[in-house]
């Protein structure tokens, strides 16, 4: 899955006009069709798919064993990305591998294993720190959900990994954007009504102000 992840595939013709009209024809005509019909083409998409998506993968170097057992591991490793016990034994044990064939595996990647999920788990809560519906939602509790155990630990992570501290980046977002705002949009107000208009990329410059300012707050120490 990971080598067909964000490829585009042309559906104007050949195998990949075959798949997109098969994918449109199921919902189009699924609440027309009995339940028992749509699982009987539903078990027919992944093979038009592979059709699809065989031009690609013919294009590419063909995977070694070492290959699939990397795309397996990760795959483990992103569905369990939340548990704080998620370590290469655990990883291990649920990919049916060694521990020591799993360093073996990564001695050859740009990261380790451990530091690859640390970076996925980063990644994961900048994202809902940067999500203003989430705003409400405690530091502590959005790195526990992704499976840091201790608020200092993240937070000197985290700091390490982006240049500035959870908070300092929260606050920043917020800068960013005006008062009234809903998901990620900006509420522009004109005349009597509220517009939706796209978000502005973030500032990166409003750090330093940030940072000004959580130096006079009270916020606890841990978590700056």
């Amino acid at each position: 899955m990971g080598r067909c992840t964000a490829v585009t595939v042309p559906t104007s013709h050949g195998t990949g006009r075959i798949a997109r009209a098969a994918i449109e024809e199921l919902f189009d005509t699924a609440c027309e069709t009995d339940e028992d019909s749509v699982l009987r083409i539903a078990k027919m998409l992944p093979h038009a798919l592979s059709a699809a998506f065989g031009p690609h993968l013919r294009s590419q170097a063909p995977w070694s064993r070492d290959d699939y057992h990397r795309e397996q591991i990760k795959e483990f490793a992103l569905r369990n990305l939340r548990d704080p016990c998620l370590d290469t034994h655990v990883i291990a044990k649920g990919v049916g591998l060694s521990v020591r064939h799993l360093h073996e595996l990564f001695a050859s990647e740009p990261d380790t294993l451990m530091r690859w999920i640390r970076a996925e788990r980063l990644r994961r809560t900048k994202d809902e720190l940067a999500d203003l519906a989430l705003v409400e939602r405690p530091i502590a509790t959005i790195a526990y959900d992704w499976g840091f155990r201790e608020p200092a630990h993240f937070s000197r992570t985290f700091r390490t990994a982006y240049g500035v501290s959870p908070r300092i980046f929260r606050d920043s977002i917020r800068l960013t954007r005006p008062r009234s705002s809903y998901r990620g949009k900006w509420i522009a107000m004109r005349a009597s009504r509220a517009e939706l208009i796209e978000e502005p990329p973030l500032d990166c410059a409003n750090f330093a102000a940030v940072a000004e300012l959580d130096v006079r707050s009270h916020a606890p120490r841990h978590m700056l």
